[in-house]
């Protein structure tokens, strides 16, 4: 059975390139079609109901046409299901589209292309899959000509605004299914794409057609309960009896021509509980499918090197590889399981450009003013000359690098190689080396105290570290008390020098200070008298003015850093930490979080759900308190930092899940060039990167959902191919999307503060688990530059996204302009005067800080639809009236069909109000002209009229 009656066409190479085309448009760089099917039947997937596609493979759309033909494409980056009307098929002869690179070798399912990657071990490389070396311009981006041209870097195309466009179009973002036309081509298609390394599992199954409805058929679940029991008896009666090796044509013989019995596949998705369910013609097909799916989806940690990623790039980076001194060809690098088990070369025996860095320390960190002296303008009223005078102050940095203790990752491999540290340390001498190795000792994974961010005029500072190793025995460290003593003093220290230059901001009000923290916490926030102590004498308050103090954030529940206790960890006892205060956050481990967010994915994909306790449901998941927690505590380190002026040393366990998303949302809320798109993949790149939040661990690139434990953190261990291997399931969380789910929240209520949209996080979010870019593979910096070379070897997704223009908040508007008499450090490092003369003392923020209320923050928080309800059954958000879409947009270039989410209807009903207040207004001017001019007119009549009287 290929679908509802319809014969089988046969299709050449030739027409499956047509077909493709036309559905998706010229496939990526490097990316070749392996596996072609057609015919596909009951295709349906977890947004089935609600998009309208149907599941016995075809729907009526509104031509009344019925002959919708189902085929499916699986190439090195996604598996894509996509429909072409029979009646339509002969058209494809005199169509001719632009040839994707690789589509020319379309492999069937009987080819090679379930071959399994060479093993790692393997030195020879002429198994690896080839692709064409040729890189589309950004004028072949697509098939028609009317189609928006994208920005190209280095001759590579990146489509992301065709990707947004697909985005709209193809999933279930609470729109009908979609019927939209590629340029001026005639054809119809409906597509369902994933990611292959989006696969979770692939699971087999069996269904039974009966006069052409299967048991899953809406047709069928409207038949009466006894008539239902029959076909259900009559079908397992089938099946049982069934050989599942035999052809179709063998069992045709074996059944009655009303009942087919017929293989398929599930697929699984990593993310929002997604799947994707097909029949195919023939059980051998389904097989080879399956097989073919399992090879290239898990590829198995050691053989990463077949992600797409490295697939995009494999034969620009093949052809830089040359011939080295002994005369033998650099190929022999590729997937050398002694040399590199990522498939990498050397990273000095590519040439293939390097994609740039938006992470650099150095730069980064001087940005900030960190590491050399600033200089000032300032006002001095108390001059006993001249009553009132500008002069020039330098303020030392209470920072500096350290630049030797971890160059070659020898201090911490999870780390990146340049720190900061207090200027009292110098890792150039042996003494400040030896703290520094000592300090690291004593906390885990070697995750030392680290500077991550400071204001360029006092020591406010944000820090932060893995927990220590204090254990059951209550151990201490001489030499990590020592340095968190020298950070306090040197941000104090800072402090006095930037009072009494007169740099010092004015603290708000108490009651303005009530006013922010909404009474949460407000005893710890609004801080009079600093309470310090516990031991016998108990606690007592140290006045907060020029004193040694520091706010340590252990984000973790107090129960749970004491059972660390038990394995060797713990917190810091205060007692032998001076003029400290610890505090804990209870935000939740990743097993938890990993258990809301299945609670909240299941949710949004329930067909079955009770709307009218949607809310409830929600709420019940946990995972809005998770995002509410998080920004919470984020708010409250941002806050210290800014008015209390503190320094901030934050640590969870290890330091690099819970700590990267609350050092980042602080840095958010405190520098605005981080609220910047050039800022904000800096920003990940600092904290979530280069600080070494485990991406490959937390998502399971390469790895799908089995048995297996964890192969550690190094690349060069873990086992080989397949579904599962090597992979640990306790480990695997959405810390990422949980963190870009905090900023959503903040982008959403402050727009106006942030360069990029929704829509921007949107696209990231969807690349998390694409593999299409190298950026957010491997686990740490160390690996992503030594054993990966992820940018000689990868496109580079921070490129991909800035060639976007719909990305782009228009409503940006910078506050870092507003300065007053002194100079202030803008984001570009450079020092800007603002000579105009002001009363008030007080010195606004340098850095651009937005701390909203606290309370409004965390009352607006509400659930991410766009993302979490992108593939559910049910439509959640409010559309576009068509009235308003097709006022609004080019016909051309969107289609009427199209319908928009609620975030994209106030855009655009905003974008007519102010286009009809222009016209009204170009209106008033109008008349106003005349006006003028009839009273010119007057005044000479009345001027002539005087005239003629006096003579």
């Amino acid at each position: 059975m290929y679908g509802a009656g319809l014969p089988k066409k046969d299709m050449d190479n030739a027409k499956k390139t047509a077909v493709i085309t036309s559905a998706i448009g010229p496939l990526l760089p490097g990316e070749r079609v392996i596996m072609f099917l057609s015919h596909l039947t009951n295709i349906s997937d977890s947004s089935t109901p609600h998009t309208g596609i149907g599941i016995n493979g075809f729907h009526y759309d509104n031509t009344g046409s019925d002959d919708i033909v189902w085929c499916c494409a699986m190439t090195f980056h996604r598996v894509i299901l996509f429909s072409f009307h029979e009646s339509d098929f002969d058209r494809l002869s005199s169509f001719s589209p632009l040839t994707p690179s690789g589509v020319d070798t379309i492999s069937s399912p009987s080819s090679s292309s379930s071959t399994p990657p060479p093993s790692s071990s393997s030195s020879s490389s002429s198994s690896l899959p080839t692709t064409s070396k040729t890189n589309r311009t950004s004028s072949e981006s697509s098939p028609s000509s009317n189609r928006r041209q994208y920005s190209s870097h280095s001759g590579v195309s990146f489509a992301a605004s065709r990707e947004l466009e697909l985005l709209d179009k193809t999933a279930s973002i609470s729109r009908q299914y979609q019927n939209y036309y590629l340029g001026q081509h005639p054809l119809k298609h409906y597509v369902i794409q994933m990611p292959l390394a989006s696969i979770e599992r692939i699971e087999k199954t069996s269904d039974v057609s009966i006069n052409g409805f299967t048991s899953s058929s809406p047709l069928m679940r409207h038949k009466t309960a006894n008539n239902m029991k029959t076909f259900q008896s009559n079908a397992a009666a089938i099946i049982n009896g069934m050989n599942t090796s035999s052809s179709t044509g063998s069992m045709g013989n074996a059944l009655s021509q009303q009942r087919v019995v017929s293989s398929g596949l599930i697929i699984h998705g990593k993310d929002n509980a997604r799947y994707i369910k097909f029949f195919t013609p023939s059980h051998a097909d389904c097989s080879r499918a399956q097989e073919a799916l399992n090879t290239y989806a898990f590829p198995g940690r050691r053989n990463l090197g077949y992600l797409f990623a490295f697939e995009s790039r494999r034969a620009e980076v093949m052809a830089s590889v040359g011939t080295d001194g002994h005369g033998s060809s650099g190929n022999q690098f590729i997937h050398n399981g002694t040399t590199n088990a990522m498939g990498a070369s050397s990273p000095n025996n590519l040439s293939t450009r390097a994609t740039p860095r938006r992470f650099d320390a150095l730069v980064e960190f001087g940005r900030m003013g960190i590491g050399q002296p600033q200089s000032f303008r300032v006002r001095n009223n108390h001059h006993p000359h001249d009553g009132s005078r500008i002069e020039t102050v330098t303020m030392p940095s209470p920072w500096r690098p350290i630049l030797k203790a971890n160059a070659n990752y020898a201090l911490c491999q999870s780390y990146p190689s340049i720190l900061f540290g207090p200027a009292s340390v110098d890792d150039s001498t042996p003494e400040g080396l030896r703290l520094i190795r000592k300090v690291a000792a004593f906390r885990s994974e070697g995750r030392t105290v680290a500077l991550t961010w400071s204001s360029n005029r006092d020591g406010a500072s944000l820090w932060r570290s893995a927990q220590p190793k204090v254990g059951l025995q209550g151990n201490r460290s001489e030499y990590d008390e020592q340095y968190l003593q020298k950070i306090a003093s040197c941000a104090a220290s800072a402090r006095i020098n930037s009072d009494s230059a007169g740099l010092s901001r004015r603290k708000p009000t108490r009651e303005f200070m009530k006013m922010l923290t909404g009474c949460i916490n407000e005893s710890d926030l609004c801080l009079e008298n600093f309470s310090t102590g516990s031991g016998s004498g108990g606690s007592r308050n140290v006045p907060i003015v020029n004193k040694c103090i520091m706010k340590i954030f252990d984000l973790r529940p107090k129960s749970a850093a004491m059972a660390n206790r038990t394995a060797g960890y713990g917190y810091e006892n205060t007692t032998y930490y001076p003029n400290t205060s610890l505090s804990f956050h209870n935000i939740g481990n990743i097993h938890a979080v990993r258990d809301s967010y299945q609670k909240i994915s299941n949710l949004c994909t329930n067909q079955n759900v009770n709307d009218m306790q949607w809310a409830q449901l929600v709420e019940e998941t946990k995972w809005l308190y998770h995002i509410r927690l998080i920004l919470s505590v984020s708010w409250q380190a941002a806050f210290h930092v800014r008015y209390n002026r503190l320094p901030v040393l934050l640590h969870c366990s290890h330091g690099w899940d819970r700590t990267s998303q609350v050092a980042a949302l602080s840095q958010l809320f405190l520098d605005e060039y981080y609220r910047t798109r050039a800022g904000f993949s800096c920003l990940i790149e600092k904290d979530f990167l280069a600080f070494g939040h485990p991406f490959h661990t937390r998502c399971g690139h390469g790895e799908g959902r089995g048995g297996g434990s964890g192969g550690g953190n190094d690349l060069l261990s873990g086992g080989g191919g397949g579904q599962g291997s090597g992979v640990d399931e306790g480990q695997i969380c959405p810390i990422f999307i949980q963190f870009l789910d905090c900023v959503y929240q903040i982008v959403r209520q402050y727009p106006d503060y942030f360069e990029f949209n929704t829509k921007y996080l949107l696209l990231l979010s969807e690349h998390v688990y694409s593999c299409r870019f190298g950026t957010l593979l491997c686990d740490t910096e160390r690996e992503r530059e030594l054993v990966a070379s992820i940018r000689q070897r990868t496109h580079c997704l921070w490129e991909y996204l800035d060639s976007c223009p719909d990305l782009v908040n228009k409503g940006y508007v910078s506050k870092t302009m507003r300065t007053s008499e002194t100079s202030i450090m803008t984001p570009n490092g450079v020092v800007q005067e603002d000579n105009n003369d002001h009363d008030d003392d007080y010195l606004p923020e340098d850095s651009g800080a937005l701390l909203m209320p606290l309370p409004t923050l965390l009352r607006n928080v509400t659930l991410w639809v766009d993302r979490h309800c992108m593939h559910g059954p049910k439509p959640t958000l409010r559309c576009l009236p068509s009235d308003l879409s097709m006022s609004a947009f080019d016909q051309k270039n969107h289609p009427q069909h199209l319908m928009f989410g609620v975030d994209d209807g106030k855009e655009l009903q905003l974008e007519e109000a102010r286009e009809q207040a222009q016209r009204w207004k170009d209106i008033a001017l109008a008349r106003e002209q005349e006006l003028l001019e009839l009273k010119q007119k007057l005044k000479d009549g009345i001027h002539n009229h005087d005239k003629k009287e006096d003579s």
